[in-house]
């Protein structure tokens, strides 16, 4: 793709000890070289589907009775629309879950028909009025090959499993020392190799609000629960070796260095910077977030891991906010580089950085090419009010820290527009390492609806990957996925049965027949706000396969020779 840069500059004035001193900030901007991909189709069938859902989260009735935090209203209310993706009834149908979060209304349970139909059906499953619900995680904490459901809300996290009746009941609450609000960044994952699922969950404050715009540490905790096989968790969050509390968003769970049996974690921490946890041989974790070179990341939302470039290292895609005039770092892509032993930020160059304030990223190759596309959802709150409301913020956390901490110190929030109206970023891979946004051309989240979570499907099992989009106070999005490249694809569902079945972590190495290692992480949870179609897909243009190595949760390793193109293909661990 070729870009012609055109510098721009952009003066601002201020008063600096009794002198006007006028700043030079240079912009980059690009003309576009050429005409969008043709290929790509993205066309939101949302209503013909069925899969008709909007958000809600006035929250109100809930806060009345704590007049500290009234007046936050929309900035309290902007953090809850998530979804999920499962196929709860096996029957090789991805299902749809959406979450909605005020009192009284509905949580819908969309069960995949086929031919891109669904039907509600969140009633039956006993999934209907769960009270202020965050995030629906889907996951087998017995071993049964049942899914259990945890579902993340205000002040309480529980899990819920399903009777014999085919509804889901409570079953265990994990508990805080301290009640947490909605917990959206929350994994699971094996973390001792016991083949038992663990899960790592961090809240988003305490009704509260940060201290700082960079450095706050008045947030909630972190917690680790070990699975014990039955349902049954126990809390062993000293194994983190970590007791400070962050605002965090999502957790990444990936093996960041090749280490083979080894599960690390990126978090993504908003008001201060994102953390990186290292594990060591005994299962425990050592922060070692000095590996990220120096760059401006504290308002991190997204964590996915993703191979770019086709490295041997995977990459973390994290979301962040990018505001021209008070925020212009943006999006990141850390990229591991061997030599050095240390993270450096990428996505200036890729040119993925600017995406408005950025929540849920997903990687995926939306059109089979061969090269991985990123799909951002952004907006914070859209309203109507004039008021500059960043100039507003950042006046408020230029304050004392003590002032800034308290929500009392906070300007009255109930009319909040900030950052809103902005339209998600379609970012398509020219195949070179760079990547150029085409969600206007392309009518990408034309209504410019304030995105959240965001998760990949393939809802007819046609090798295109199609996507839903959750939207806060607002209706979801269900994008079929029309792409007309004809590429060849090839897709692969797993079952472990040395370690927990679901198979979280396994690794993907696919050989193409002009040489091409291609290579994806079997994990589904990775994002923020979603949980994704599990199965791995690869998008191999003109090319074919020849081998495929599947590193197991359990170290096994497989290698397959018998590849069909065009299809999905059922892998049991020998």
């Amino acid at each position: 793709m070729r870009l012609i840069p055109l510098l721009l500059k952009i003066t601002f004035f201020t008063l600096l000890a009794g002198c006007i001193v006028a700043i030079f900030f240079p912009v980059e901007e690009y003309l576009e070289g050429e005409l969008p991909p043709t290929e790509v189709k993205l066309v939101d069938i949302s209503d013909e589907s069925g899969l008709n859902f909007t958000h809600a989260d006035e929250l109100y009735s809930l806060f009345r009775h704590l007049p500290h935090v009234t007046h936050l209203g929309r900035w309290l209310e902007s953090i809850s629309a998530s979804v999920a993706v499962v196929d709860i009834n096996n029957d090789g149908l991805y299902d749809v879950f959406l979450t909605s979060t005020q009192i009284g209304s509905a949580s819908k349970f969309f069960i995949n028909q086929g031919n891109n139909k669904f039907v509600d059906k969140a009633a039956d499953y006993n999934l209907s009025s769960l009270v202020t619900a965050a995030r629906g995680v889907f996951f087998d904490c017995d071993n049964d090959k049942k899914m259990e459901v945890l579902i993340t809300a205000h002040t309480q996290n529980k899990i819920m499993k399903m009777d014999k009746y085919g509804k889901f009941r409570d079953k265990v609450v994990l508990t805080f020392s301290k009640d947490a609000q909605l917990s959206t960044a929350v994994n699971v994952f094996d973390f001792n190799r016991d083949g038992n699922l663990d899960i790592i969950v961090n809240g988003f404050g305490h009704l509260n609000v940060p201290e700082s715009l960079v450095s706050a540490r008045n947030g909630s905790e972190m917690r680790l629960f070990e699975g014990k096989g039955n349902c049954e968790f126990e809390d062993v969050t000293e194994k983190l070796n970590f007791g400070r509390n962050f605002f965090a968003h999502a957790f990444a769970v990936v093996d960041l260095w090749n280490r083979g049996n080894k599960l690390d974690l990126w978090m993504a921490t908003d008001f201060n910077e994102d953390h990186i946890f290292e594990q060591q041989d005994n299962y425990e974790y050592k922060d070692v977030s000095y590996l990220k070179s120096k760059s401006q990341s504290q308002s991190g939302m997204a964590a996915e891991a993703y191979y770019e470039n086709n490295s041997p290292y995977p990459s973390i895609y994290v979301s962040h906010v990018f505001k021209t005039g008070y925020v212009t770092d943006g999006n990141k892509i850390w990229t591991w580089d061997p030599k050095n032993k240390m993270y450096f930020n990428s996505a200036r160059d890729m040119g993925v950085n600017r995406c408005g304030w950025a929540w849920g990223g997903a990687s995926l190759d939306i059109e089979n090419d061969g090269d991985p596309d990123l799909l951002v959802a952004n907006g914070f709150v859209s309203g109507d009010s004039t008021k500059n409301w960043w100039f507003v913020f950042q006046t408020t956390m230029n304050s004392a820290r003590p002032l800034v901490g308290t929500p009392k110190h906070w300007p009255d929030m109930r009319n909040l527009n900030m950052s809103g109206h902005e339209q998600d970023c379609l970012f398509i891979n020219n195949g070179k390492g760079h990547y150029r946004d085409y969600s206007k051309a392309l009518n990408f989240d034309v209504d410019k609806r304030d995105g959240r979570g965001i998760a990949r499907i393939d809802s007819d099992n046609d090798g295109l990957i199609d996507l839903v989009v959750a939207n806060q106070k607002q209706k979801a999005y269900f994008y079929h996925n029309q792409s007309s490249g004809n590429y060849n694809w090839i897709g692969f569902e797993l079952e472990a049965t040395k370690s927990q079945w679901q198979a979280l972590g396994a690794k993907l190495i696919l050989t193409l027949e002009d040489g091409t290692v291609m290579r994806k992480i079997y994990y589904s949870m990775n994002g923020y706000a979603a949980q994704h179609d599990p199965r791995a897909v690869f998008g191999m243009g003109r090319q074919k396969p020849t081998s495929l190595m599947i590193e197991w949760p359990s170290g096994n390793q497989t290698t397959i020779t018998d590849l069909q193109t065009n299809k999905y293909q059922r892998i049991v661990e020998p």
